[in-house]
């Protein structure tokens, strides 16, 4: 269980080191403003009320970093 969770944890900061996220509408022009509200202290995640967009590209690699793409 926890090398699953390791794994998973890996994954995601992985991805979020690789790519460029933003908030977008459903053209994929950029979202600028406040996010969809949420409830905090709901009792269970719930599905936004409004379909939510994330535009994402690939981050340029930069030389010396060790990493290749």
């Amino acid at each position: 269980m926890r090398l699953a969770k390791l794994e998973i944890n890996v994954l995601v900061v992985y991805l979020l080191a690789s790519f460029e996220l933003e908030m977008s509408d459903k053209r994929g022009r950029s979202r600028v403003g406040v996010p969809v509200h949420m409830d905090r202290n709901a009792l269970r995640p719930e599905k936004p009320a409004s379909p939510t967009y994330i535009r994402y590209r690939v981050r340029a690699v930069r030389e010396g970093l060790g990493m290749k793409g």
